[in-house]
């Protein structure tokens, strides 16, 4: 209950955001948006969820290594509702610092809070397939109701309004995670598989300097005029098809990865591959179809007139039920 309950409300956050970031992106200064031209509007939200699951490979790590289940969950979900609270601030900059923490918060959140479900059960307990059921109706129930809040708040307030709600709905999630802590399995603050104090340190220092010559980089290159949109759109493509490759290699190359292990890669190789083809429509229905919604499709039932994004519900609707 204490998972999916953060689920419900993490999920009302992240896909009630995404469900009008690329109408804000593309609405009109005027209007309160940011005046991008719909392709760039769609090409950069996807991109922010490109971002979004890259850095959950290092999320996985970091709660593996370092920070344990608990605390990555934790630190995530403060991060997220810093974010949407940082995008509740009607100015383009707190706009990208925001997408720059949310990023960040569901690197951490998503992957460790779905190992957090597996540890309450044993592999051969038959609760285990309907506690995840379970788990993924309250990420569904999120799902649902998140664009519902979100999009009216943006169409009849402002977009900013709409990500305030995304903020709170984190806020309520974290809460509940907090109070009911007791409950979960893996609530230890070490981590399972911890490092050793010298190479942790070693871990900690490099990902503080990388950080900072990443972020120094990306800006000089920015202030000179070469890192433009278009361009970080670019790469992070690049790198999200380069990422999986190399990871797959490493591990059916690393000597600590049993025949038995390769053996079971193999098969999910070809999972991963339907996985992304799957995905990769999946998650038209937060750009590119949002914006044909906005613009191509009704929205006015028996008199009824409701915002665009109220689309984007329908897919936690059709899981539900």
């Amino acid at each position: 209950m204490t998972l999916s309950g953060l689920e419900v409300w993490e999920r009302f956050s992240f896909l009630g955001m995404q469900a009008i970031l690329v109408l804000y992106f593309a609405d009109t200064v005027a209007r309160g948006g940011m005046g991008m031209e719909p392709g760039t509007a769609a090409s950069v939200s996807a991109a922010y969820g490109t971002l979004v699951y890259l850095v959950s490979v290092a999320g996985g790590w970091l709660a593996d290594r370092i920070l344990g289940s608990y605390r990555a969950v934790l630190y995530g979900g403060i991060l997220i509702a810093c974010g949407h609270y940082a995008m509740a601030v009607p100015t383009d900059t707190m706009t990208w610092v925001g997408l720059g923490l949310i990023s960040a918060g569901t690197g951490l959140l998503k992957p460790n809070v779905a190992t957090m479900v597996g540890k309450l059960y044993r592999t051969d307990d038959e609760r285990r397939d309907a506690g995840f059921a379970l788990y993924y109706m309250g990420i569904n129930i999120g799902a649902f109701l998140g664009p519902l809040v979100t999009g009216w708040l943006g169409d009849h307030a402002s977009w900013h309004w709409g990500f305030s709600a995304a903020a709170f709905g984190m806020t309520l999630g974290l809460i509940q995670y907090v109070l009911g802590r007791r409950h979960l399995a893996g609530r230890k603050h070490s981590a399972e598989f911890a490092l050793a104090p010298a190479p942790m340190r070693r871990a900690v220092r490099l990902i503080a300097v990388g950080a900072v010559v990443v972020a120094a980089v990306a800006t000089a290159l920015a202030l000179a005029g070469w890192l433009t949109m278009d361009r970080f759109v670019d790469l992070l493509t690049l790198i999200s098809v380069i990422a999986p490759v190399v990871y797959f290699v490493v591990m059916f190359r690393s000597p600590r990865v049993t025949s038995e292990e390769r053996g079971r890669l193999r098969p999910y190789v070809v999972l991963f591959l339907a996985s992304v083809v799957f995905n990769f429509i999946l998650f038209q229905a937060y750009s590119t179809m949002m914006l044909l919604a906005s613009t191509n499709a009704r929205t006015e039932i028996f008199g009824f007139h409701f915002p665009a994004s109220w689309y984007a519900s329908a897919l936690g609707a059709f899981e539900v039920a």
